[in-house]
């Protein structure tokens, strides 16, 4: 996995202590780290000069289907997530699966994990929808938001743990996670490869930044809890930018979310997509 390659050398040789605020332990997959590294690790990993190949950790077998995964120590507001690995993943030790970041609404903000499973795309994978992704659907805490340096905390984490590709991570979400996915992919747009903003809304005079990821948008014509013309004006502004972008209204209120995720129109759509 070369971003393990690069994450390893990089924080062994390139990163004192002091800056990394690293909580190093016996594997490598047990690094926690900061934003600051995170977005340097990032940034050389866009150079493709990966040459330390001894680095590579021993592939780890992971549980198949949607299961609930705790984190060794809490990422900010975060401590568990559902983590879905397709049945192949643990016969095909050598490749880079795609990686799927799904981020719930409101409803589902708690300690019980179970209950993002109840809407989304946790619910389709809950209820036996087999993918070619990997896919993973992180947890806030109680009285807690989405935090984006928090899950850039987290994404490190998930691409020590699994083979996940780097050049094709997509960010989806819905209300609450579909606010969040504009926002996380606007702060970092050089890292997801596509975004598919659900029932949500953003900063109109911030997403030309977009403008080369593709984007898929969908909104409800009748939400009174987030209105459609949120989503309306970001559209409206990446495409003045010369942004991609498709925008799906369905009818409806703001809980349209099972309709898009059961449409397998999406994930086809999404794979065609990877970073250079």
């Amino acid at each position: 996995m070369y971003v393990l390659i690069f994450l390893s050398y990089f924080l062994i040789s390139h990163v004192p202590t002091q800056a990394t605020s690293c909580l190093w332990s016996t594997h490598l997959h047990e690094i926690y780290i900061q934003p600051k590294v995170f977005e340097s690790s990032l940034k050389a990993y866009k150079t493709d000069s990966l040459p330390f190949v001894n680095l590579i950790p021993d592939f780890l077998e992971q549980p198949t289907g949607q299961t609930v995964q705790p984190l060794d120590a809490p990422i900010g507001n975060i401590t568990e997530y559902l983590a879905y690995v397709p049945a192949a993943y643990n016969n095909s030790p050598n490749k880079l699966w795609p990686l799927i970041i799904f981020l719930h609404g409101v409803g589902e903000i708690g300690t019980d994990i179970n209950r993002v499973k109840n809407h989304g795309l946790p619910k389709e994978l809950a209820q036996g929808k087999n993918l070619d992704f990997i896919v993973i659907s992180p947890q806030c805490n109680s009285g807690s938001w989405w935090s984006t340096p928090v899950l850039e905390n987290f994404l490190t984490q998930v691409l020590l743990k699994y083979n996940c590709n780097p050049k094709q991570i997509y960010l989806t979400g819905l209300s609450m996670g579909g606010i969040e996915t504009w926002n996380w992919a606007i702060q970092d747009p050089d890292l997801f490869a596509a975004i598919m903003p659900v029932s949500a809304t953003g900063n109109p005079e911030t997403v030309g930044v977009l403008r080369q990821t593709p984007v898929w948008v969908f909104h409800g014509d009748k939400d009174q809890a987030v209105p459609y013309a949120g989503d309306k004006a970001m559209v409206d502004a990446l495409r003045q930018a010369g942004g991609v972008v498709k925008f799906t209204t369905l009818k409806g209120k703001h809980d349209v979310w099972d309709k898009v995720y059961q449409d397998r129109e999406i994930f086809s759509w999404l794979i065609k997509y990877q970073l250079p």
